[in-house]
């Protein structure tokens, strides 16, 4: 029977490369962007990475048996915080680009029913 901790590494090893696909397509597709729309999904993109960092950071401490009172786990604390508010920061700006292009859309119809 296979052990729980090596399925629980292949699901992991899995989600890592998928992680790292899914930043690659989006990172090509931002260099095609411009402006605050760029900005944010590159945000986006970088807190993507921290969270992909910590969970490395996670399973190489677990394997290396480091305890939970070391000083070595703020790096993790540390990832985690960096991404969170880069998450923020990036969905803040989305949000203000998406509700731009609605208010313009807005005018633009509102200049055809006019007409």
């Amino acid at each position: 029977m296979v052990n729980i901790i090596t399925i629980n590494w292949i699901i992991g090893g899995v989600a890592g490369i998928l992680m790292f696909y899914a930043s690659f397509i989006t990172f090509m597709a931002a260099k095609k962007m411009t402006g605050e729309l760029k900005k944010s999904i590159l945000l986006l993109l970088g807190a993507l990475l921290f969270y992909l960092f910590m969970g490395f950071g996670i399973g190489i401490m677990a394997v290396k048996d480091i305890h939970y009172s070391e000083r070595v786990w703020l790096i993790i604390s540390t990832f985690s915080l960096i991404g969170g508010i880069l998450f923020v920061v990036g969905a803040r700006k989305l949000f203000k680009v998406l509700l731009n292009v609605s208010e313009n859309d807005k005018k633009i119809n509102k200049k055809e029913v006019k007409k």
